[in-house]
């Protein structure tokens, strides 16, 4: 178990499927991920670690409300420090994870369940993840709530000069409602952009998907000190992978 973190990119967790991920994290998480991606907040890799090493995780330290990059980024530092707390020898590239971007939190979910198979082979045992974040989030609340100073109520307003109780109050102007209401956006402006997102995604996984390949090879190669080594059914193996996330072009007949 010692070495249990060390295992290269020809290892079998790395051909785990998006789909196969997704269930078990959910299943033993208590969670609803729909995509990998959804793991660039570290959260879950905080409790799947916290899960194998009862209180040696700084549970307390992790924003389960967390919605912005940088908050992100203190969930992975803390996951950094658990590791060497552990003696897990594994560097978080953070930076990268928190991007949001589909293979590298493919590939980082991948090694979190290859290493977690091995250390619980049957799940977590007397562990409930659900409370276990709940208990968190409470916490974080009450010392917002205890920070928020009460607002004291405004002075009551004197009537003018004059004025009686029964004085009407001035009308709203229509024209200055109808200036502070924004103005829709066109519904064609809408379908264009929603078009263009469309096509920056597919390029996007596109290029992740072929990356994710020719990197796949080269850790194949750096792993063997002779290159000779590498066969061709392995590189076939590789090159012909599918991906639950991306399905290239077929040719289209001459």
């Amino acid at each position: 178990m010692a070495n249990a973190e060390s295992f290269g990119m020809m290892d079998g967790a790395y051909f785990v499927s998006r789909t196969e991920l997704l269930e078990w994290l959910n299943s033993t998480l208590g969670l609803n991920y729909s995509k990998v991606e959804q793991c660039c907040s570290g959260l879950a890799h905080l409790q799947l670690l916290d899960a194998m090493y009862p209180g040696k995780v700084q549970l307390h330290k992790a924003n389960f409300e967390a919605k912005l990059e940088h908050e992100y980024i203190s969930n992975f530092k803390v996951l950094q420090a658990a590791f060497g707390g552990v003696g897990i020898k594994k560097v978080v590239e953070i930076e990268r994870l928190v991007k949001g971007k589909y293979q590298d939190n493919l590939e980082f979910l991948q090694w979190m369940k290859r290493f977690a198979d091995a250390k619980m082979p049957k799940g977590p045992v007397n562990y409930d993840p659900v409370e276990a974040r709940e208990t968190v989030i409470a916490s974080h609340r009450r010392q917002k709530q205890s920070r928020i100073k009460p607002k004291q109520p405004p002075p009551a307003k004197q009537p003018a000069a004059g004025g009686g109780a029964g004085q009407a109050a001035m009308p709203t102007s229509p024209s200055v409602t109808a200036a502070a209401s924004p103005s829709r956006e066109p519904s064609e402006k809408v379908a264009d952009r929603d078009k263009l997102k469309l096509i920056c995604d597919t390029l996007e996984a596109e290029r992740d998907f072929y990356y994710a390949k020719l990197r796949q090879i080269e850790m194949l190669c750096a792993d063997d000190d002779d290159s000779a080594t590498v066969t061709k059914a392995a590189i076939r193996t590789i090159l012909y992978a599918v991906s639950d996330n991306f399905e290239p072009p077929r040719a289209s007949p001459s």
